[in-house]
């Protein structure tokens, strides 16, 4: 008999309890039966991290259950990202839009109206994608509220993550050309510079951060050894302070 969502979310929060995750500033963001093979499901169970009210991007938990019993299946957390240096939103949305179709225009490219607008917690150039190259830039070791707008131009999907305090182009996913280098007029602060690198050699490697396993998560999982975590549907990431 398949479980429904209410059995599923408990199991998933009896998980990460069994495994020692603080669930605190933890909200269920959620809970679903996805197919996952032509003849197999799974179910989804998300939770993403909140801090002073305003939700983190790429920052979460999900625990794959069977939707047949709610046993493990996977687990992945990354609840690393620092506290943000500020909460303070003094740019709204339209004033943000219209910093992104700046920064935009600079590079030759006209968006138009976002096709998603929501106030997040971003780790700049987390996922800063450098146009005609696909490298990605380093992620900065601080975390910031950002207005995150997604546009369908010049591709089906280009973000740009607006400093929803002073309104300085923080981030996004392809929107950032290279090389380039001069600067950012924002009617909400001063100019911001931007510095970029003519790509040389390989492209940039990703940075992986290691986290500890959940020796209680791993346990759940059946004929688990820790030297075949790489090869299963796990990974942790972890702030410990």
């Amino acid at each position: 008999m398949a479980i429904d969502k209410n059995t599923a979310n408990k199991k998933a929060i009896g998980y990460l309890q069994a495994a020692g995750i603080p669930l605190d500033n933890i909200e269920l963001y959620d809970s679903r039966s996805a197919q996952y093979s032509q003849d197999s499901y799974q179910w989804y169970v998300r939770f993403r991290r909140v801090y002073d009210g305003y939700p983190y991007y790429f920052s979460g938990i999900l625990v794959i259950l069977n939707p047949e019993d709610a046993s493990l299946i996977g687990f992945g957390c990354n609840l690393s990202a620092l506290k943000p240096l500020s909460t303070d939103v003094k740019v709204d949305k339209a004033a943000a839009v219209e910093c992104a179709r700046t920064y935009m225009a600079e590079m030759g490219y006209d968006i138009s109206v976002p096709t998603f607008a929501e106030l997040l917690i971003v780790q700049p150039d987390d996922y800063w994608e450098y146009i005609g190259t696909g490298d990605i830039a380093e992620p900065q070791d601080i975390a910031q509220l950002a207005w995150v707008l997604r546009f369908n131009a010049p591709w089906d999907v280009t973000e740009v993550w607006v400093d929803a305090e002073n309104g300085n182009v923080l981030g996004g996913s392809r929107s950032k050309s290279m090389p380039v280098k001069g600067s950012i007029s924002s009617p909400f602060a001063s100019t911001a510079q931007v510095e970029c690198m003519p790509q040389v050699g390989r492209p940039l490697a990703a940075k992986i951060v290691k986290g500890d396993l959940c020796k209680a998560v791993v346990s759940q999982i059946s004929n688990l050894k820790r030297t075949d975590a790489a090869k299963c549907n796990f990974s942790a990431r972890i702030k410990v302070d």
